[in-house]
């Protein structure tokens, strides 16, 4: 099942603001007809105005940025990075990153009384890199156990909503069986990874794979 909260996660970055710096100018109009060539322009001559004319997000502090359900996406509003960035660097920086995590971690699920995020990611540290703060800042890794419909945390106050997209998602365990020549029966499981289907099917055809990550996959053979 898909069960996560990233439907509710910007109401969740929103409050936990407390109050937005000065209301964000909103012209979605301009994103959405102006000609490709005039918005590269515009970009170029006046920056600042333009985002802030396209963007829900330019006075925000930290908001929600498309991802893959399992886990939420965070980012800051960071001066020297967007364009009307709100957030220094440095230590107000660190500061938003405590701020925002102890405030993801302390989310339950109002049904089951169960903790929302099961863990909180720094993106730079985990996935360290010259373009590491091309995405997101952190990750908030829903804990899936069970629906989150309404969410509740003594800081925020309680979220509710409906959510709607698939009903399934990708996740760790997944499995898959063969069979044909060469392939020995068995009711027994086979541990292995992702890596190693490649170098199994290539020895099932008579190849040994040089400089792979992945071995092949004893078949047949429990571990």
């Amino acid at each position: 099942p898909n069960h996560h909260a990233t439907h509710l996660l910007d109401e969740v970055l929103l409050r936990s603001e407390a109050t937005p710096s000065h209301p964000a100018i909103r012209h979605p109009w301009l994103k959405r007809w102006a000609p490709r060539r005039l918005k590269r322009l515009a970009g170029r001559v006046l920056p600042r105005a333009t985002s802030a004319m396209v963007s829900p997000n330019t006075h925000r502090k930290v908001y929600r940025v498309p991802h893959d359900a399992v886990s939420g996406a965070v980012r800051f509003n960071v001066k020297g990075r967007e364009p009307n960035g709100t957030i220094e660097p440095g230590d107000e920086y660190d500061q938003w990153c405590e701020r925002v995590t102890d405030a993801l971690l302390g989310l339950e699920n109002a049904d089951s009384g169960g903790p929302v995020v099961r863990e909180v990611v720094k993106v730079a540290d985990a996935y360290p890199g010259p373009r590491s703060d091309r995405f997101a800042d952190l990750l908030a890794v829903w804990q899936t156990g069970s629906p989150i419909e309404r969410i509740r945390s003594d800081e925020l106050g309680e979220f509710s909503g409906a959510r709607a997209d698939r009903a399934g998602n990708h996740a760790l365990g997944g499995w898959f069986t063969m069979a044909g020549p060469g392939i020995p029966s068995s009711t027994q499981s086979t541990d292995g990874a992702i890596a190693d289907l490649g170098p199994t099917v290539a020895r099932l055809v008579g190849i040994e794979l040089a400089e792979v990550e992945g071995r092949p996959i004893q078949l047949g053979v429990a571990h």
